[in-house]
């Protein structure tokens, strides 16, 4: 599910509150292994490991004003440690 993405101000400023930087964001949404969830009709969460070994998981959602299918960046944190295992768990059970 490689798409599109960009960034708005609220992705921003949500990355830096949590100290992500625009790379690792990048990083996570082009990752080969990571998890998609779906958390509404217009949004998903991506979750993967960056090059640095942070677990980043970054909320997307479709961008309405785009009919070529592109997602907006709406923020960005840190998993926190305890979700880690949850989240290597998922990357196991993929085909």
């Amino acid at each position: 599910m490689k798409g599109s993405y960009h960034f708005t101000l609220e992705g921003l400023r949500s990355a830096e509150d949590h100290d992500i930087t625009s790379a690792e964001v990048w990083q996570v949404l082009n990752a080969e292994r990571r998890v998609i969830r779906q958390l509404g009709e217009t949004s998903r969460v991506i979750v993967a490991a960056t090059a640095g070994g942070r677990y980043v998981a970054v909320m997307v959602a479709e961008d309405p004003s785009d009919d070529g299918g592109s997602s907006a960046v709406v923020a960005a944190r840190e998993l926190p440690p305890h979700d880690v295992p949850a989240y290597e768990r998922l990357l196991r059970r993929r085909p």
